[in-house]
């Protein structure tokens, strides 16, 4: 045999166009890894090939080698997912042990069209059990960082674009990160810190420590925020209490060295104190009476 020469059995129907097909083998040159074995149709050559390195070519374009396998180590490229219709742009996984295996419909990669003729999404799901002794059945995202990306222009990559070639198309924005220390990042520099976050939203009926500022509920309805280990600010539908040293709400000054406040006066009634000492007047029990101090 000569370069480009190829040796194959004909099987099929006739002799003519698309009515036999044929498997063979191409030759280039000696001890090469573009000798090829090789499937194709009366009519068209070559569909499938299979060189000496096992790298396979569909329809002339390559893909390189064989899938991972448990015997050996193989390497694979890029893969692109091909569909005659949308309905079968997906990967489905065989299933794990306990979960149906076999049935290929537990676990998904893929897209489809949520709403309309071409309004599409990406869909990672996980399905089947919730909690409990079979579960749950979860997605688990592992990174050093966890990083958030939007866009708000169109942007659409280049035909058959790489990943890197994808990635780096149009102006994107982080719009929140999640860091080695489980702080939450947002697009405006805000940090949300893992564990003083939770005690700040909690949802029990247990005032703050010393040291954690939380927001609770100390009974039915009634929304609070603790510092301390005590209510500084209760609120529910009707009022708004604050409950900070001697009842004050105080108003700070940048431009003078004195504070005022609003405070609780002489047995509990409103009074205003308008220095950082005694200067202060209160409504007095008195009908119609104010008392200075």
């Amino acid at each position: 045999m000569t370069s480009g020469e190829s040796a194959i059995h004909i099987i099929g129907r006739a002799g003519s166009t698309k009515n036999s097909g044929y498997f063979g083998y191409k030759y280039s040159s000696a001890g090469s890894n573009d000798n090829v074995i090789t499937l194709g149709h009366w009519g068209s050559d070559h569909l499938v090939t299979i060189n000496g390195i096992g790298n396979v070519s569909i329809a002339g374009t390559l893909y390189s080698s064989a899938i991972s396998s448990e015997a050996s180590t193989h390497y694979l490229g890029g893969i692109k997912i091909a569909a005659e219709n949308s309905a079968q742009n997906y990967i489905a996984f065989a299933g794990t042990t306990g979960d149906q295996p076999g049935n290929y419909n537990h676990s998904y990669i893929g897209e489809r069209i949520y709403s309309g003729t071409e309004k599409s999404e990406l869909v990672l799901a996980k399905y089947n059990d919730v909690e409990g002794s079979s579960g749950s059945d979860r997605i688990r995202m592992i990174g050093n960082n966890i990083v958030f990306d939007t866009y708000s222009s169109v942007i659409t990559p280049s035909t058959g674009a790489a990943l890197s070639t994808a990635v780096g198309t149009g102006t994107v924005s982080t719009r929140m990160t999640i860091d080695q220390d489980g702080d939450i990042i947002l697009s405006n520099s805000a940090k949300l810190k893992g564990a003083v976050f939770y005690e700040a939203l909690n949802a029990g009926n247990t005032d703050a420590t010393a040291t954690s500022p939380r927001f609770y509920s100390p009974s039915s309805g009634k929304g609070a925020l603790s510092a301390g280990g005590a209510a500084r600010l209760e609120f529910d539908s009707g009022a708004v209490t604050v409950g900070a040293t001697n009842g004050r709400l105080n108003l700070t000054s940048a431009t003078y060295s004195f504070g005022t406040s609003f405070w609780a006066g002489t047995s509990g009634y409103p009074g205003y104190q308008f220095t950082g000492s005694n200067s202060r007047f209160g409504f007095s029990s008195t009908t119609g009476v104010i008392d200075v101090y």
